[in-house]
Protein backbone atom coordinates (compact mmCIF):
# COMPACT_ATOMS: atom_id res chain seq x y z
CA UNK A 1 0.00 0.00 0.00
CA UNK A 2 2.86 2.39 0.75
CA UNK A 3 4.21 1.78 -2.76
CA UNK A 4 0.80 2.66 -4.24
CA UNK A 5 0.53 5.85 -2.15
CA UNK A 6 4.02 6.96 -3.13
CA UNK A 7 3.18 6.43 -6.81
CA UNK A 8 0.00 8.51 -6.48
CA UNK A 9 1.82 11.31 -4.66
CA UNK A 10 4.69 11.24 -7.18
CA UNK A 11 2.28 11.78 -10.09
CA UNK A 12 0.43 14.43 -8.03
CA UNK A 13 -2.90 12.72 -8.66
CA UNK A 14 -3.73 12.30 -4.97
CA UNK A 15 -3.13 14.21 -1.74
CA UNK A 16 -3.76 13.06 1.83
CA UNK A 17 -5.37 16.36 2.87
CA UNK A 18 -7.87 18.19 0.67
CA UNK A 19 -7.74 21.98 1.07
CA UNK A 20 -10.04 24.83 0.03
CA UNK A 21 -8.68 27.48 -2.38
CA UNK A 22 -7.84 29.66 0.65
CA UNK A 23 -5.66 26.89 2.15
CA UNK A 24 -7.97 25.80 4.99
CA UNK A 25 -8.28 22.02 5.45
CA UNK A 26 -11.55 20.86 3.89
CA UNK A 27 -11.29 17.18 4.78
CA UNK A 28 -8.87 14.36 5.43
CA UNK A 29 -8.98 11.35 3.13
CA UNK A 30 -9.12 7.88 4.64
CA UNK A 31 -9.92 4.36 3.55
CA UNK A 32 -11.13 1.42 5.60
CA UNK A 33 -9.09 -1.70 4.93
CA UNK A 34 -10.37 -5.04 6.15
CA UNK A 35 -7.96 -7.87 6.81
CA UNK A 36 -9.95 -10.55 5.00
CA UNK A 37 -7.15 -13.06 5.16
CA UNK A 38 -7.73 -13.55 8.90
CA UNK A 39 -11.39 -14.53 8.50
CA UNK A 40 -12.46 -18.14 8.88
CA UNK A 41 -15.43 -19.53 6.94
CA UNK A 42 -18.38 -20.54 9.15
CA UNK A 43 -16.85 -18.56 12.05
CA UNK A 44 -16.64 -14.98 10.72
CA UNK A 45 -18.99 -15.36 7.77
CA UNK A 46 -21.37 -17.86 6.17
CA UNK A 47 -21.86 -16.34 2.73
CA UNK A 48 -19.68 -14.32 0.41
CA UNK A 49 -21.73 -11.97 -1.75
CA UNK A 50 -22.36 -8.32 -2.38
CA UNK A 51 -25.98 -7.27 -2.89
CA UNK A 52 -26.43 -5.32 -6.11
CA UNK A 53 -29.57 -3.69 -7.46
CA UNK A 54 -29.69 -3.31 -11.22
CA UNK A 55 -31.18 -0.12 -12.64
CA UNK A 56 -33.81 -2.12 -14.54
CA UNK A 57 -34.96 -3.81 -11.31
CA UNK A 58 -35.31 -0.49 -9.50
CA UNK A 59 -37.25 1.02 -12.42
CA UNK A 60 -39.65 -1.93 -12.45
CA UNK A 61 -40.15 -1.61 -8.69
CA UNK A 62 -40.95 2.10 -9.05
CA UNK A 63 -43.31 1.40 -11.98
CA UNK A 64 -45.19 -1.22 -9.94
CA UNK A 65 -45.39 1.10 -6.94
CA UNK A 66 -46.75 3.91 -9.11
CA UNK A 67 -49.29 1.58 -10.75
CA UNK A 68 -50.53 0.35 -7.36
CA UNK A 69 -50.71 3.89 -5.99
Amino acid sequence: MNKELRALEKTTTWKLIKRNPDGIVERYKARLVVKGYTQVEEVDYNENFSPVAKTVTVRILFALAAAKG
